[in-house]
Order: structure tokens, then C-alpha cells, then sequence
């Protein structure tokens, strides 16, 4: 085994755990199968997990740092805490829920130290089935998260991308990526505004903004499982919380014109359902007609 990548360029692969040891185990497990432990260093950042993941952890695996958060601090949060523990020029910020099938890091090690101008690199992500998923796209518009939507719709099926060299595109997702140190820094890491969704998407555009590139690379591959990061939160919960941020994006990063047709069109969808349900989905509904006139 070559570990020649991490005697000069530590690779700091940072995990985010929320009641998901078993995920994070074979998560873990699946990276230390292809590389030695010296070849990178392994950060575990547990958003205060009730299912004894950080002992459990900690006794398994005495190579990785566990770090335990005094509370769910969301998905941003963590990891950039976990950034801050770390000391690699390359950052590979990586979903639980995932499985490494081969040595993915010296090539895409290899393509940053070669490009300085890439900021951040990332495989391409497949199902269990071994079927590709979308894990890359436009910035959000309303049009763009509705073709966006269609594909992922149709994504075991489609995939433009998966058979050429590499891509420059707008964002990736960061259940995989591969992130220069620098350029992580001189965004200023994730917005911690978002407790989950449209971070990854949010630091991608900071990070294009400064002049970097944002490469999809599909001739390495690892497995995404999904959901690996579990809570006890019902769909309402989640529906509010991907409004939020999606809302949040767009008074960032999208036009006048944009955040009032993404408003009206939340108050239409939203509004109805406070007027013909009366469950769990109308008390939702009626907390994000709320984030709506915030």
C-alpha cells in the first residue's frame, strides 16, 4: 500500500453522526479495508447521539477522533467543528451512510495538487443496487429545482455525466466531497444559518464565487446508502426544515423576482393545506406559511 499521499498532504476525512453508529461503523470499517490509518486522519463529529455511538466508537476504532456536541448542532454545524480539529491541506467531507469499494483517494488527491484551481472534486455516488445517483446540479432557480426534481425522479436511469472524464458544474453533494483546505477557509466553511439542506449547495456557490472549480468526477466511485443519519423527527419536521433553508438560499443567492415567485408558489402549496388538512402536514404547512412572512 502507497501512503506516500499523506506524507506530505494529510487528507482529513470528516464524519457527521447522529444516532447512526451502525452506518458509521461500516462507514469507518469500509475506509480503513483500502487504506492504512496512516493515511489520513478520521474525525467523527456526533451531534449528541442518544444510541451510545461516541463510547461505542471511541472503544472500536482508537485511530479515529470522536468528538461529541453538547447538542444537534445540524449538519454544517458539525462539520465545521470537525474542520476545525483538523489538520489535512485536503478536507473529505463524507456522509455516515456511505461505503468505500476501492482506494478513491490518490487520484483526486492527485487532480488538486496538480489544478490549484479546483476547490472541490467528487465522486460519483451510487445506490446499493449499483445504479448511479444524481449527486450534482445547477444552482437553485425555480426552474432549475424543477428539471433538477424530474431527474432525480428518473436519476437509476440518467446520468449525462457518468461515463465521461470529468464535469465542472455548479454544486455536489456533500454526502461526498473532496474540499481544498484553503478554499474551504476563505468561504468561511458552511453557513451554520442552515441545520440541514442547501448547505452543500450554499458553500459549492461561495467557493465558485472566489474563482475555484467545482468538479463532478465519476471515474471514482463509492456507495450512498441514505439516511444514515437518523432522528426522531416526523416528515412535517423535515418539510419545514427544507423550507427554511431552501428560503434562506434563495434571499442569498437568488434575484428579487426569484424569492417572490418561490414565496407565492410556497403560499399557494402551503396555504391549501392549511385549509383541507387537519394532521401533522397542516400544522407544517401552516409553520412554513409562517418562514414565508418572516
Amino acid at each position: 500500500m502507497n501512503n506516500s499521499i499523506s506524507e506530505t498532504h494529510l487528507i482529513s476525512i470528516i464524519i457527521v453522526n447522529y444516532n447512526g453508529l451502525n452506518y458509521t461503523q461500516q462507514c469507518i470499517e469500509s475506509l480503513f479495508r483500502f487504506h492504512s490509518a496512516e493515511a489520513f486522519e478520521v474525525i467523527v463529529v456526533d451531534n449528541n447521539s442518544t444510541d451510545g455511538s461516541v463510547e461505542l466508537l471511541e472503544k472500536q476504532f482508537p485511530d479515529v477522533t470522536v468528538c461529541k456536541l453538547g447538542s444537534n448542532k445540524g449538519f454544517g454545524s458539525a462539520n465545521n467543528y470537525g474542520v476545525k480539529q483538523s489538520h489535512g491541506d485536503y478536507l473529505f467531507i463524507l456522509n455516515n451512510d456511505t461505503i468505500i469499494e476501492s482506494n478513491i483517494f490518490p487520484e483526486m488527491v492527485s487532480m488538486l495538487k496538480e489544478d490549484q484551481t479546483i476547490g472541490v472534486i467528487a465522486p460519483q455516488l451510487k445506490n446499493p443496487d449499483g445504479s448511479i445517483q444524481l449527486s450534482y446540479g445547477k444552482f437553485p432557480s425555480l426552474k432549475n429545482e424543477y428539471t433538477t426534481r424530474k431527474q432525480q425522479a428518473g436519476s437509476r436511469n440518467f446520468n449525462p455525466l457518468s461515463d465521461s472524464t470529468s464535469g465542472q458544474i455548479d454544486w455536489v453533494t456533500a454526502a461526498a466531497m473532496f474540499v481544498r483546505r484553503d478554499a474551504f477557509e476563505k468561504a468561511g466553511g458552511f453557513d451554520e444559518q442552515y441545520f440541514m439542506y442547501f448547505e452543500d449547495i450554499d458553500l459549492c456557490k461561495r467557493i465558485g464565487d472566489l474563482g475555484y472549480k467545482i468538479l463532478y468526477y465519476p471515474k471514482t466511485s463509492l456507495i450512498h446508502i441514505g439516511g444514515g443519519s437518523k432522528s426522531n423527527s416526523v416528515n412535517g419536521k423535515i418539510q419545514i426544515e427544507y423550507r427554511k433553508s431552501q428560503l434562506l438560499y434563495y434571499v442569498k443567492h437568488q434575484t428579487l423576482l426569484q424569492q417572490f415567485l418561490l414565496k407565492a408558489y410556497l403560499f399557494i402549496k402551503y396555504g391549501v393545506q392549511t385549509l383541507v388538512k387537519k394532521n401533522e402536514d397542516s400544522r407544517a404547512a401552516k409553520e412554513i406559511v409562517r418562514l414565508i412572512f418572516r
